[in-house]
């Protein structure tokens, strides 16, 4: 009998050691780094840029539980309505043109398909019924997927068309547009195209004499911090490093970080980080996990192994799941101090759960703006600030990397962004520096087309009208609680408010990529959609 214990015992561990091992033990600011570089984008016709995150706490608790593949992505965020029977819709931010990022879209549908029964699944840039699985019939299974695999990576198929095409599921695949608005941001992305460059290439002579004037007029700490926000952008420095100069920045500006919660305790668990030996938490935590083996009973045992699956499969938080352990380990009278690496692991993990992602790079946003105002020190500096703001947002504008909060911005300083009315003011200030600027004129162009720019993202606005309308249709058609809503990461905001407004429950999820989308390929697969590329 305590021979059957023993085997009892190897067993399970073996089985647990093979559980655990995939698990590894993150970093929690490389983590929210990843998160903040994934979260896809933009406007409209496909997007291309990172959507500005919104309000939301990544605790919040979850409409339906779901499983998405490890290294696919990652839940945003979640709303659950307060109606028992409220509809459900999973919200996939989109990455057009990204192989990788596709890729990992089919794979989260793919589970969604198996674990949660969906059927329908509505996209931005089509309308009516856009299904591809009439191609089944041409091929086996293997010659289909061949030949998706080829079109995926060519960006003339999406990821939700890939496994309509390459699978057997039983998928309804429904466009959201109204064609008509569409097509009209389509024509309106077009005429763009005509400008695009010349209006860029203006752009960029005025962008050379804004920033020679701002290594004059600017003071040593606001020329750092611009640095700062570029290096970071570029991925020269981490997340960690660049809001830890915010932070220093904040305290000699005087300004308080208790209004900055979020960003508050993101600091603090950066600081944590430092002193936690990632490797050895590892080590520690088998070290446990065979002691409490030796120690629990077999209902105990089978628990243990039960929780850690559910960890690996997502359905636990870290902090949820190294709690638990810590919790058995003191029940089984094994002292915690004895893992010091392990404990602090799991107060860091505890305090970066309270972090709400969302609201952290709002708060960041604030209080950087906070120190600029900060350092700004007279009324020559701050117009400098204001034209260099303006002058980044139109390069936005024209490339289609606008962000929403950038629009907000706009609109309510519009008077600000004729590029002729900062001629004069520049002039002035490269005569005072020394600064050559006898050819700098207006961006002509750009003042002549800005309003077919501010068109292209007010119909992709209105768009997102039709996109719910169309998902309550839909939904109802189909008799499902549940379905999915592919767009690019900049409707996301819109869509979250419209759909609460409606008492819809809704996930927002990010595909994970490490790879650029090539801005050149996105623009070739819209012409090459619209007929205007063979």
């Amino acid at each position: 009998m305590a021979n059957r214990q023993k085997l009892f015992i190897a067993i399970i561990a073996a089985i647990f050691a093979l559980i655990i091992l995939v698990v590894a033990v993150p970093k929690i600011t490389e983590v929210i780094k990843w998160q903040t570089r994934q979260l896809p984008t933009q406007p409209v016709l496909p997007a291309i840029t990172p959507a500005e995150p919104e309000s939301a706490s990544p605790k919040a608790i979850l409409p339906i539980l779901i499983d998405i593949p490890e290294g696919a992505g990652h839940v945003v965020e979640s709303y659950k309505a307060k109606e028992a029977d409220a509809k459900i819709v999973i919200h996939i931010q989109d990455i057009h043109t990204n192989y990788e990022a596709q890729k990992n879209l089919s794979r989260i549908i793919e589970a969604l398909i198996k674990n949660n029964k969906l059927r329908l699944i509505m996209v931005e840039g089509g309308w009516g019924d856009v299904s591809l699985s009439y191609l089944r019939s041409y091929a086996d299974t293997e010659r289909r997927l061949d030949v998706a695999e080829d079109y995926l990576k060519s960006g003339k198929i999406s990821g939700e068309e890939y496994l309509d095409i390459a699978s057997d599921y039983d998928i309804a695949l429904e466009g959201l547009e109204k064609e008509e608005l569409y097509k009209a941001n389509l024509d309106t992305f077009f005429a763009i195209e005509q400008f695009r460059q010349q209006a860029s290439k203006e752009l960029n002579s005025i962008s050379r004499i804004i920033d020679a004037l701002k290594k004059k007029a600017y003071s040593p700490q606001l020329l750092d911090l611009e640095k700062a926000k570029q290096e970071y952008e570029d991925e020269k420095i981490n997340l960690a490093a660049y809001y830890k100069y915010i932070n220093v920045l904040a305290k000699k500006t005087k300004q308080n970080v208790a209004f900055y919660p979020d960003f508050r305790r993101f600091v603090e668990v950066a600081a944590q980080e430092k002193t936690i030996k990632f490797p050895v938490v590892e080590k520690e935590r088998s070290a446990l996990i065979e002691k409490l083996s030796k120690k629990l009973s077999k209902q105990q045992l089978a628990t243990l192994v039960t929780r850690s699956l559910e960890f690996r499969l997502n359905k636990f938080t870290p902090s949820e799941y190294h709690e638990y352990l810590v919790n058995e380990a003191k029940e089984a009278g094994e002292e915690i101090s004895n893992y010091p690496n392990l404990e602090k692991y799991v107060a860091y993990v505890r305090a970066h759960e309270e972090i709400d992602t969302a609201r952290l790079f709002e708060e960041a946003e604030t209080l950087s703006a906070a120190i600029e105002n900060a350092l700004i020190k007279n009324d020559r500096q701050r117009r400098l600030y204001e034209i260099s703001r303006s002058s980044q947002i139109l390069a936005n504008f024209l490339n289609l990397k606008l962000v929403p909060n950038d629009f907000k911005y706009y609109k309510k300083h519009r008077n600000g962004f004729n590029t002729a009315g900062w001629i004069s003011f520049l002039r002035q200030q490269a005569k005072r520096y020394n600064i050559k600027a006898a050819s700098l004129r207006p961006a002509y162009t750009l003042d002549k087309n800005l309003s077919t720019l501010v068109r292209f993202y007010d119909i992709a606005n209105e768009r997102d009208d039709i996109f719910v309308q169309n998902t309550i249709r839909l939904m109802n058609k189909e008799g499902t609680e549940l379905a999915v809503l592919i767009a690019g990461g900049f409707h996301t905001p819109s869509l979250k408010q419209k759909l609460k407004e409606c008492g819809i429950s809704y996930i927002v999820v990010a595909p994970h990529t490490t790879q650029q989308t090539d801005p050149e390929q996105y623009r070739y697969i819209l012409r090459y959609k619209s007929g205007k590329e063979e």
